[in-house]
């Protein structure tokens, strides 16, 4: 192999290594989220944090630090972040039921703005940031396959 090729090889096999490293982490997190809250039956209201667009709702909402509300019949907690022109506010409440699509951060980008949402099913378990701009298993695993084929072409060189 020449050095070039044993360079490639190397940093490839070191993106791949990273990308499996992130998809576990990613696979982790899920399990934590599912986790949190409380575990109430399912006829007991939802209270959730609650706040706009102030300096203290884009922090990590703590019980009595911060605001909160119960949920009318039928709705659950939510976060939405805002970032426009770099500038993050968040917004938390209550809202409509969640759906396996919402309970998973989406975001949505035009013209230097990018607004993004999670839903979330248990008491006060919208407390915490929203991170990435797409859904963080796409990133994982466009990383990893992006990753595979570049090792794979490395070692055909």
């Amino acid at each position: 192999m020449t050095y070039q090729r044993k360079i490639l090889f190397f940093l490839s096999a070191a993106i791949v290594l990273y990308g499996h490293v992130i998809f576990q982490h990613v696979h982790a997190q899920e399990g934590d989220d599912a986790d949190t809250g409380d575990e109430g039956n399912a006829t007991d209201a939802v209270k959730c944090f609650a706040c706009n667009e102030t300096e203290e709702c884009a922090e990590e909402q703590e019980e009595g630090n911060h605001g909160d509300e119960t949920c009318a019949d039928g709705q659950q907690c939510w976060t939405w972040k805002t970032e426009d022109d770099g500038v993050e506010t968040y917004s938390r409440g209550c809202s409509d039921a969640c759906t396996d699509e919402t309970m998973e951060v989406n975001c949505q980008s035009s013209n230097n703005r990018t607004d993004c949402s999670k839903c979330c099913t248990d008491s006060l378990c919208n407390s915490g940031p929203l991170n990435g701009a797409v859904p963080r298993m796409i990133k994982s695993s466009g990383l990893l396959l992006f990753s595979t084929a570049a090792l794979i072409f490395a070692t055909s060189m």
